[in-house]
């Protein structure tokens, strides 16, 4: 057994204790996760992987238990390795439940595979909402390193929709094609209302100039839309160095319609393979 994954072990076993009787009540024969929730004023202790889980969609007190929570993580997913039962919720009265599924969306293109979409009965967001989420059980990156141990504060119901990471991609024949610069924008949850008025962005440059992107890609101008995700590709002709991206506020919404807040997004340096040369 190798170091890594032995030190994730020992995160986990620092996690987990036997399943009493009251545990979670559709899994009473399988082991508890005693996952302690820190107080209001402290940040959830963060594992290498996980950026946010937000709570996304409450069934109303249905039994169709259809709550979902979107989780993002900061590395392409093994799509094969994503089990419900290595996502545990903690909800505001204590109680600790198991996802019922585990899928890659919103966002599921073959590029893309940074977001789970987690459904289950995860309590009401007035009595009991979700409040923590804890990976208990391997959930496997594309290149082969384990997440396990990962715990977050889970976003409140109706908050809006933020960015979480912001990535310099290399243009190509299906993302941005002729642009110099791609920028890629992740977001808490699905996202929706772009209407192609790239006045709403603007990009900062080492030049000390401004731009907007000459086009959006992967973005959807209907909240009804199912191909809608939490991705949006900013297409640049610019050459120079970005440096940041501002986002006025409703400029975006969610499925349930909520606008974004001004987003500033400062840019990591550029990957040598993160532009293509001007045309001759």
């Amino acid at each position: 057994m190798n170091q890594r994954r032995v030190r994730g072990q020992v995160r986990v076993l620092a996690l987990v204790a036997v399943l009493a009787a009251t545990g979670c009540p559709y899994a009473k024969s399988s082991p508890r996760a005693e996952y302690v929730a820190p107080r209001t004023s402290e940040p959830a202790p963060v594992a290498e992987g996980i950026l946010s889980a937000s709570f996304v969609h409450d069934d109303g007190g249905s039994l169709s238990r259809e709550d979902c929570i979107v989780v993002v993580f900061d590395r392409e997913l093994d799509a094969a390795s994503l089990r419900p039962r290595s996502f545990l919720v903690v909800l505001g009265d204590g109680t600790r439940v198991y996802a019922e599924s585990a899928v890659l969306a919103p966002a599921s293109e073959d590029d893309e595979n940074r977001s789970v979409w987690l459904r289950g009965d995860f309590g009401d967001p007035l009595h009991r909402p979700p409040t923590d989420l804890v990976v208990v059980a391997p959930v496997w990156a594309e290149d082969g390193r384990e997440i396990l141990g990962a715990a977050v504060k889970v976003a409140a119901h109706g908050r809006p929709v933020e960015v979480v990471a912001a990535e310099l991609i290399a243009p190509s024949e299906t993302r941005c094609p002729g642009a110099r610069q791609l920028i890629r924008l992740y977001w808490t949850q699905t996202i929706t209302g772009v209407d192609g008025d790239d006045a709403q962005f603007e990009i900062s440059t080492s030049a000390g100039t401004t731009v907007r992107p000459v086009a959006i890609d992967d973005a959807s101008t209907h909240a009804g839309d199912p191909l809608a995700d939490n991705v949006l590709d900013l297409c640049v002709a610019d050459g120079n160095e970005l440096r940041e991206v501002r986002i006025r506020s409703g400029t975006l919404h969610d499925r349930g319609g909520r606008s974004n807040q001004d987003v500033r997004v400062t840019l990591p340096e550029a990957r040598h393979d993160a532009a293509i040369p001007s045309p001759p």
